[in-house]
Protein backbone atom coordinates (compact mmCIF):
# COMPACT_ATOMS: atom_id res chain seq x y z
CA UNK A 1 0.00 0.00 0.00
CA UNK A 2 2.98 2.28 0.97
CA UNK A 3 4.32 2.00 -2.95
CA UNK A 4 0.66 2.56 -4.24
CA UNK A 5 -0.02 5.97 -1.97
CA UNK A 6 3.49 7.03 -3.33
CA UNK A 7 3.18 6.85 -6.85
CA UNK A 8 -0.47 8.54 -6.01
CA UNK A 9 0.84 11.47 -4.22
CA UNK A 10 3.61 11.74 -7.21
CA UNK A 11 0.42 11.70 -9.46
CA UNK A 12 -1.06 14.26 -7.13
CA UNK A 13 1.53 17.02 -7.52
CA UNK A 14 0.70 17.05 -11.52
CA UNK A 15 -2.51 16.99 -10.90
CA UNK A 16 -4.14 20.12 -12.60
CA UNK A 17 -7.30 20.03 -10.87
CA UNK A 18 -5.52 19.43 -7.19
CA UNK A 19 -3.37 22.52 -8.07
CA UNK A 20 -6.07 24.49 -9.13
CA UNK A 21 -7.60 23.91 -5.84
CA UNK A 22 -4.84 24.92 -4.16
CA UNK A 23 -4.62 28.06 -5.92
CA UNK A 24 -8.52 28.55 -5.44
CA UNK A 25 -7.87 28.17 -2.05
CA UNK A 26 -5.14 30.18 -1.33
CA UNK A 27 -6.63 33.40 -3.08
CA UNK A 28 -10.21 32.18 -1.47
CA UNK A 29 -7.80 32.90 2.39
CA UNK A 30 -6.39 35.93 0.88
CA UNK A 31 -9.71 37.71 -0.12
CA UNK A 32 -11.58 37.08 2.80
CA UNK A 33 -8.64 38.59 4.72
CA UNK A 34 -9.14 41.97 2.64
CA UNK A 35 -12.88 41.81 2.08
CA UNK A 36 -13.27 41.50 6.43
CA UNK A 37 -10.48 44.36 6.64
CA UNK A 38 -12.50 46.49 3.73
CA UNK A 39 -15.93 45.44 6.56
CA UNK A 40 -14.07 46.98 9.25
CA UNK A 41 -12.64 50.21 7.91
CA UNK A 42 -15.59 51.42 6.04
CA UNK A 43 -18.63 50.15 8.25
CA UNK A 44 -16.56 50.02 11.74
CA UNK A 45 -17.31 46.64 12.09
CA UNK A 46 -15.84 44.73 15.00
CA UNK A 47 -14.35 41.83 12.69
CA UNK A 48 -12.04 39.10 14.14
CA UNK A 49 -9.67 36.93 11.98
CA UNK A 50 -11.62 34.24 14.22
CA UNK A 51 -14.22 34.39 12.18
CA UNK A 52 -12.99 33.44 8.96
CA UNK A 53 -10.69 30.69 9.36
CA UNK A 54 -13.46 27.85 9.12
CA UNK A 55 -15.68 29.51 6.62
CA UNK A 56 -14.90 26.98 3.72
CA UNK A 57 -16.11 24.34 5.84
CA UNK A 58 -19.59 25.18 4.41
CA UNK A 59 -18.78 24.32 1.03
CA UNK A 60 -15.60 22.18 0.80
CA UNK A 61 -17.62 19.31 0.36
CA UNK A 62 -18.53 20.72 -3.60
CA UNK A 63 -14.28 20.82 -3.70
CA UNK A 64 -13.63 17.42 -2.75
CA UNK A 65 -16.48 15.91 -4.82
CA UNK A 66 -15.28 17.38 -7.88
CA UNK A 67 -11.45 16.30 -7.32
CA UNK A 68 -12.32 12.82 -6.21
CA UNK A 69 -14.94 12.16 -8.93
CA UNK A 70 -12.32 13.24 -11.75
CA UNK A 71 -8.93 11.76 -10.51
CA UNK A 72 -10.41 8.36 -9.43
CA UNK A 73 -12.08 8.36 -12.36
CA UNK A 74 -9.36 9.34 -14.70
CA UNK A 75 -7.15 5.87 -13.16
CA UNK A 76 -10.55 4.32 -15.28
CA UNK A 77 -10.45 5.96 -18.35
CA UNK A 78 -6.46 6.03 -18.62
CA UNK A 79 -6.38 2.15 -17.65
CA UNK A 80 -4.66 2.38 -14.32
CA UNK A 81 -6.40 0.36 -12.15
CA UNK A 82 -6.42 -1.98 -14.62
CA UNK A 83 -2.79 -2.21 -14.67
CA UNK A 84 -2.44 -1.83 -10.70
CA UNK A 85 -4.51 -4.88 -10.46
CA UNK A 86 -2.72 -6.87 -13.17
CA UNK A 87 0.55 -5.91 -11.40
CA UNK A 88 -0.62 -7.90 -8.29
CA UNK A 89 -2.21 -5.17 -5.88
CA UNK A 90 -4.41 -6.07 -3.75
CA UNK A 91 -8.29 -4.27 -4.09
CA UNK A 92 -8.37 -3.63 -0.87
CA UNK A 93 -4.69 -1.98 -0.62
CA UNK A 94 -5.79 0.57 -3.99
CA UNK A 95 -9.19 1.68 -2.60
CA UNK A 96 -7.51 2.48 1.08
CA UNK A 97 -4.22 4.14 -0.66
CA UNK A 98 -6.77 6.49 -3.04
CA UNK A 99 -9.03 7.31 0.09
CA UNK A 100 -5.92 8.46 1.60
CA UNK A 101 -4.64 10.38 -1.39
CA UNK A 102 -8.32 12.10 -1.72
CA UNK A 103 -8.01 13.06 2.04
CA UNK A 104 -4.57 14.36 2.30
CA UNK A 105 -5.56 16.47 -0.93
CA UNK A 106 -8.57 17.85 0.23
CA UNK A 107 -6.37 18.83 3.44
CA UNK A 108 -3.82 20.33 1.77
CA UNK A 109 -6.19 22.71 -0.32
CA UNK A 110 -7.96 23.25 3.21
CA UNK A 111 -4.30 23.71 4.64
CA UNK A 112 -3.57 26.42 1.40
CA UNK A 113 -6.59 28.99 2.91
CA UNK A 114 -5.49 28.74 6.62
CA UNK A 115 -2.00 29.84 5.77
CA UNK A 116 -2.87 32.38 3.91
CA UNK A 117 -5.70 33.90 6.17
CA UNK A 118 -3.02 33.73 8.98
CA UNK A 119 -0.99 35.15 6.42
CA UNK A 120 -2.69 38.28 5.52
CA UNK A 121 -5.90 38.13 8.09
CA UNK A 122 -3.46 38.45 11.02
CA UNK A 123 -1.82 41.38 10.18
CA UNK A 124 -5.09 43.12 8.56
CA UNK A 125 -7.46 41.66 12.10
CA UNK A 126 -5.44 40.94 14.55
CA UNK A 127 -4.50 37.45 16.56
CA UNK A 128 -7.65 35.07 17.21
CA UNK A 129 -9.16 36.14 20.50
CA UNK A 130 -10.56 32.48 20.60
CA UNK A 131 -8.76 29.84 22.99
CA UNK A 132 -6.13 28.39 21.10
CA UNK A 133 -7.09 24.87 22.67
CA UNK A 134 -10.45 25.58 21.37
CA UNK A 135 -9.59 26.59 17.67
CA UNK A 136 -7.40 23.45 17.68
CA UNK A 137 -10.04 21.21 18.32
CA UNK A 138 -12.06 22.62 15.20
CA UNK A 139 -8.96 22.06 13.44
CA UNK A 140 -9.10 18.20 14.21
CA UNK A 141 -12.69 18.19 13.62
CA UNK A 142 -12.06 19.97 10.12
CA UNK A 143 -9.40 17.25 9.22
CA UNK A 144 -12.24 15.08 10.62
CA UNK A 145 -15.00 16.44 7.64
CA UNK A 146 -12.58 16.41 4.96
CA UNK A 147 -11.76 12.80 5.57
CA UNK A 148 -15.61 12.00 5.90
CA UNK A 149 -16.04 13.81 2.40
CA UNK A 150 -13.56 12.02 1.15
CA UNK A 151 -14.97 8.31 2.39
CA UNK A 152 -18.06 8.99 0.71
CA UNK A 153 -16.61 10.57 -2.67
CA UNK A 154 -13.76 7.97 -2.96
CA UNK A 155 -16.40 5.14 -2.25
CA UNK A 156 -19.18 6.44 -5.26
CA UNK A 157 -15.82 7.49 -7.74
CA UNK A 158 -14.56 3.42 -7.10
CA UNK A 159 -17.67 1.97 -7.58
CA UNK A 160 -18.47 3.92 -10.90
CA UNK A 161 -16.40 3.93 -14.04
CA UNK A 162 -18.03 6.95 -15.10
CA UNK A 163 -16.33 10.19 -13.72
CA UNK A 164 -18.46 12.58 -15.19
CA UNK A 165 -22.10 11.08 -14.19
CA UNK A 166 -20.39 10.07 -11.03
CA UNK A 167 -19.12 14.37 -10.39
CA UNK A 168 -22.71 15.32 -11.33
CA UNK A 169 -24.18 12.74 -8.53
CA UNK A 170 -21.36 13.71 -6.25
CA UNK A 171 -21.75 17.83 -6.87
CA UNK A 172 -25.71 18.03 -7.17
CA UNK A 173 -25.58 15.71 -3.97
CA UNK A 174 -23.61 18.19 -1.68
CA UNK A 175 -25.22 21.26 -2.91
CA UNK A 176 -28.84 19.48 -1.77
CA UNK A 177 -26.96 18.64 1.27
CA UNK A 178 -25.89 22.22 2.02
CA UNK A 179 -29.73 23.38 1.01
CA UNK A 180 -30.90 20.98 3.38
CA UNK A 181 -28.13 22.27 6.58
CA UNK A 182 -29.21 25.53 5.77
CA UNK A 183 -32.80 24.77 6.10
CA UNK A 184 -32.58 22.74 9.16
CA UNK A 185 -30.40 25.90 10.47
CA UNK A 186 -32.95 28.27 9.59
CA UNK A 187 -36.08 26.70 11.21
CA UNK A 188 -33.79 25.63 14.41
CA UNK A 189 -32.69 29.62 14.41
CA UNK A 190 -36.43 30.89 14.61
CA UNK A 191 -38.03 32.65 18.09
CA UNK A 192 -40.19 31.14 19.86
CA UNK A 193 -42.19 34.10 20.10
CA UNK A 194 -41.85 37.72 17.71
CA UNK A 195 -42.14 40.59 19.76
CA UNK A 196 -42.46 44.32 17.50
CA UNK A 197 -43.90 47.87 18.67
CA UNK A 198 -47.75 48.57 17.45
CA UNK A 199 -49.65 51.92 18.50
CA UNK A 200 -53.29 51.60 20.43
CA UNK A 201 -55.88 53.61 20.20
CA UNK A 202 -55.03 56.27 22.44
CA UNK A 203 -51.83 56.60 20.23
CA UNK A 204 -49.01 54.86 22.49
CA UNK A 205 -46.64 52.62 21.34
CA UNK A 206 -46.85 48.99 23.49
CA UNK A 207 -44.52 45.83 22.72
CA UNK A 208 -46.58 43.26 21.31
CA UNK A 209 -45.81 39.79 21.54
CA UNK A 210 -47.07 36.76 19.22
CA UNK A 211 -46.42 33.14 19.14
CA UNK A 212 -43.88 32.31 15.78
CA UNK A 213 -45.93 29.43 13.91
CA UNK A 214 -42.41 28.41 12.47
CA UNK A 215 -40.65 28.12 15.72
CA UNK A 216 -39.84 24.43 15.88
CA UNK A 217 -41.20 22.47 19.01
CA UNK A 218 -38.94 20.33 21.26
CA UNK A 219 -39.96 16.66 19.72
CA UNK A 220 -38.67 18.10 16.33
CA UNK A 221 -35.62 20.38 17.46
CA UNK A 222 -34.09 17.26 19.09
CA UNK A 223 -34.54 15.61 15.35
CA UNK A 224 -33.56 18.49 13.35
CA UNK A 225 -30.39 18.56 15.65
CA UNK A 226 -29.47 14.99 15.10
CA UNK A 227 -29.72 15.54 11.19
CA UNK A 228 -27.48 18.40 11.31
CA UNK A 229 -25.17 16.68 13.69
CA UNK A 230 -25.26 14.00 11.64
CA UNK A 231 -24.87 15.53 7.70
CA UNK A 232 -21.67 16.40 6.68
CA UNK A 233 -22.56 20.10 5.53
CA UNK A 234 -24.60 20.47 9.08
CA UNK A 235 -21.43 19.77 10.63
CA UNK A 236 -19.42 22.27 8.18
CA UNK A 237 -21.74 25.01 8.90
CA UNK A 238 -21.58 24.65 12.48
CA UNK A 239 -17.37 24.70 12.29
CA UNK A 240 -17.98 27.81 10.26
CA UNK A 241 -19.82 29.18 12.60
CA UNK A 242 -17.76 28.17 15.28
CA UNK A 243 -20.17 25.98 17.47
CA UNK A 244 -18.71 24.25 20.38
CA UNK A 245 -21.76 22.49 20.93
CA UNK A 246 -22.06 18.88 20.64
CA UNK A 247 -18.47 18.62 18.52
CA UNK A 248 -17.86 15.50 20.23
CA UNK A 249 -20.87 13.67 18.39
CA UNK A 250 -20.13 15.67 15.24
CA UNK A 251 -16.58 13.92 15.54
CA UNK A 252 -17.90 10.67 16.27
CA UNK A 253 -20.41 10.75 13.19
CA UNK A 254 -17.68 11.83 10.87
CA UNK A 255 -15.93 8.49 12.60
CA UNK A 256 -18.75 6.79 11.70
CA UNK A 257 -18.94 7.66 7.96
CA UNK A 258 -15.55 7.01 7.44
CA UNK A 259 -15.48 3.55 8.45
CA UNK A 260 -19.14 2.80 6.77
CA UNK A 261 -17.94 4.40 3.96
CA UNK A 262 -14.66 2.57 3.64
CA UNK A 263 -16.25 -0.38 4.77
CA UNK A 264 -18.82 -0.68 1.81
CA UNK A 265 -16.72 0.73 -0.35
CA UNK A 266 -13.84 -1.91 -0.03
CA UNK A 267 -16.79 -4.87 0.01
CA UNK A 268 -17.60 -3.92 -3.35
CA UNK A 269 -14.95 -3.09 -4.68
CA UNK A 270 -13.63 -6.70 -4.13
CA UNK A 271 -16.53 -8.18 -6.04
CA UNK A 272 -16.62 -5.26 -8.76
CA UNK A 273 -16.00 -6.69 -12.54
CA UNK A 274 -13.45 -4.23 -13.72
CA UNK A 275 -13.73 -3.62 -17.56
Amino acid sequence: MIRLLKANLFRLKRDKLFLLGVCGMTFFGIFSSVMQYRSKMEFGYSVMVDEIFFTPMVVTGILIAAFCSMYLGTEYSDGTLRNKIAAGRGRADIYLSNFVTCTIAGWLMNLGYIVMVCAAGIPLLGFPQDDIGLILLFVLESALLIMSFSAIFTMLSMLNQNKTVVAIISIIGVVAAICIAIGLYSRLSEPEFWEYLSQNESGVMETIITSNPRYVNESKRAVYHFILNVLPTGQGMQIAGRIASNMGFRALSSALIIIISNAMGVFFFLKKDIK
